[in-house]
């Protein structure tokens, strides 16, 4: 009898393990997967690195505008709300700006002035619509050359106004919001990023910066931490526009760049200035109240600048808009530290 237990109870066991007997299988749970769905990152302007709002930025191209810095040309319209700025010496010991709009927009920029012919080099990059008042006729082939598209005055004509209240030729002015629409028509491409941009552990504090391209324009940068920008001042006074606002911009980038006489002459006689902005050279970048020290390069007409600290790193610039300044070779630099005043070396050392 204890033998046919021993058998019974074995053939149970086995219906049992194999699903026999009427037994109910425990449902299994799958576990559900908690991962949660990733935040898409925000656009961002090509040309300054900040969040945009309205999308439709994001397909602008860049307006390019030939601004004046001559005495009778001050104030001026629309400065302040470039996305990006290039300072560059001219004929006479004056400075002129390329002031480039593409996340916002002026209905007044001015005055609008000539071409030169290190626009043709600085320009091609940024593919953009280039608007001046003219220039010589050896720099409207260089600018051709160059493929860069060229509007002035009268192209078309409801974009330029005279301001009656200034003198010739310190009186043009261009409406860049009426020229987004000019751009868009004549098929040109949206703005690609130009720099990189983000946080940065490299500079030393510094409280302002003095640079000088001769000796009737000398300029200075401030740092203003309450509204962490750096604030410009030129020929001893605050850089205003035409609203009685300061100049004011995130970065600061500063190339030693050579200068030497051209082969032209102005009106009265000044010579022109030929400005080499390929190859490479000594960088400043002020960012964050920090000045630090680099190196800039420029393969070709058709590469953007490029910064790398002076240990090869790449530098990036903090959202917000850039200021470029052409500074030549040689000319006066000087940093403002918290403790301290640091004159930079004067002499470029391409690497």
């Amino acid at each position: 009898m204890r033998r046919l237990f021993l058998v019974l109870s074995a053939l149970a066991l086995a219906l049992t393990a194999c699903g026999g007997g009427g037994a109910e299988e425990t449902p299994t749970v799958k576990a559900q997967s908690q991962t949660p769905s990733a935040t898409p990152e925000p656009e961002v302007a090509p040309l300054t690195g900040e969040a945009v709002d309205d999308e439709d930025v994001l397909d602008r191209p860049v307006l390019a505008v030939k601004i004046d810095n001559a005495v009778p040309a001050r104030p001026q319209a629309g400065l302040a709300a470039a996305d990006v700025v290039y300072e560059e010496v001219v004929e006479g010991g004056s400075t002129r700006f390329i002031a480039l709009y593409q996340s916002t927009a002026s209905d007044s920029v001015g005055p609008v002035r000539s071409g030169r012919d290190v626009d043709a080099v600085l320009l091609p990059p940024y593919r953009p619509l280039f608007v001046i008042s003219g220039a010589a006729d050896p720099t409207y082939e260089v600018l051709r050359g160059a493929a860069l598209k060229v509007r002035e005055e009268g192209q078309p004509e409801d974009a330029f106004r005279r301001d009656g209240d200034r003198k010739r030729p310190y009186n043009l002015f261009v409406d860049v919001d009426r020229m987004f629409d000019v751009a868009a028509g004549d098929g040109l491409p949206a703005a690609r990023p130009a720099w990189r941009f983000g946080p940065t552990r490299a500079g030393q504090a510094a409280d302002g910066v003095d640079l000088r391209f001769s000796p009737s324009m000398p300029v200075r940068w401030t740092w203003d931490s309450s509204v962490e920008r750096w604030r410009r001042q030129q020929v001893g006074a605050a850089h205003l526009d035409s609203a009685g606002e300061q100049v004011a911009f995130e970065n600061v980038v500063i190339l030693r760049v050579p200068v030497a006489e051209g082969g032209g002459v102005d009106a009265i006689g000044n010579r022109t200035q030929d400005i080499t902005v390929t190859g490479s050279g000594d960088a400043m970048v002020l960012r964050d109240g920090k000045a630090i020290s680099g190196v800039w390069r420029k393969e070709s007409a058709t590469d953007h600048f490029s910064f790398v600290t002076t240990t090869g790193v790449v530098l990036p610039l903090a959202p917000g808009r850039t200021w470029v300044e052409l500074l030549p070779v040689g000319s006066p630099l000087a940093v403002d530290r918290p403790e301290a005043t640091v004159t930079a070396s004067a002499t470029a050392s391409p690497s």
